[in-house]
């Protein structure tokens, strides 16, 4: 028989599971189709009698002192400090504008001065983007690009729209 070595690696995995049979427990609750409730119980009662088992087993491990990340404990084995202190540190991951500003110097857009463009198509937010930064390019002294012309050659270049 194979003996299965309790280490950190190990708590790691079970940890894993255990929040694998949380995402399935929340689906069964929300999202599985059943054609009846008693079959939406029994199934729901199975998954969380698994996931109560191994969270018995990883409280024991955490409890002899093998070490874990507080930040990989799945959702339901968290206290409330430190699911706030979760969300905030994948809000910082997924927004570091937000975690370490930085400042950004952009040119105002000219007042009244029409570029020499078509002025009958409305100005979308990228167009009026493309205008600042060809304005910031031109007080530069950098070379003038006409985006619009380029793009319309990438299209029939690359068959996009008829020659």
């Amino acid at each position: 028989m194979r003996h299965v070595v309790h280490d950190k690696y190990f708590l790691k995995d079970l940890l894993r599971e255990i929040d694998l049979y949380d995402r399935k427990i929340e689906h069964l609750r929300h999202h599985a189709q059943f054609e009846s409730e008693p079959e939406r119980e029994r199934a729901l009662r199975t998954a969380t009698t698994r996931r109560d088992n191994l969270t018995v087993t990883a409280r024991k491990l955490m409890a002899e002192g093998i070490v874990y990340d507080p930040m990989g404990l799945p959702t339901s084995m968290m206290t409330p400090e430190q699911f706030a202190e979760r969300q905030q540190h994948i809000q910082q991951e997924h927004n570091p504008a937000a975690a370490a500003p930085h400042e950004v110097h952009v040119m105002p857009a000219p007042s009244s001065e029409s570029s020499g463009e078509d002025s009958t198509e409305p100005q979308t937010p990228f167009g009026e983007a493309i205008e600042r930064l060809q304005q910031q390019a031109k007080h530069a002294g950098m070379p003038q690009v006409n985006w619009k012309e380029e793009l319309l050659d990438y299209k029939r270049k690359r068959n996009k729209i008829p020659a």
